[in-house]
């Protein structure tokens, strides 16, 4: 078996071979996402060769060094494919929702209060 060509196509396969394992297979959803996210890894790899080759800073005429484009670029795309992958089911375990899960916390927090001072008598 030859591997796919581009980094973004070798991240989706290692993607959808995970999901394999965990009895999954993605759904019309995530193979979009994990389209987003092919083309997104293979526009990071494009941006760290010209970082790698240009350097991260550029020195203009002027003397004031300036930092190479593609950084913030980096860091934008990297963020960006985060929030993609972040939605790709993984495995069979329902994701969690990090807001109604503080929220829950909360309530909990105030219940246990409530019920000390109660308890306490006040």
């Amino acid at each position: 078996m030859t591997l796919p060509k581009t980094v973004g196509k070798r991240l989706v396969a290692r993607i959808v071979n995970d999901m394999a394992a965990n009895g999954l297979e993605p759904d019309a959803k995530e193979r979009e996402l994990l389209a987003l996210a092919e083309g997104l890894v293979d526009q990071l790899d494009g941006l760290r060769k010209a970082v790698a080759a240009e350097g991260p800073t550029t020195v203009l005429e002027s003397g004031r060094v300036v930092i190479n484009a593609a950084v913030p670029a980096i860091n934008t795309t990297s963020l960006a494919l985060a929030k993609v992958l972040a939605q790709v089911q993984m495995s069979d375990q329902p994701p969690i929702n990090l807001t109604k899960q503080r929220a829950s916390k909360a309530r909990w927090r105030a219940h246990n209060i409530q019920k000390a001072q109660y308890e306490a008598g006040g």
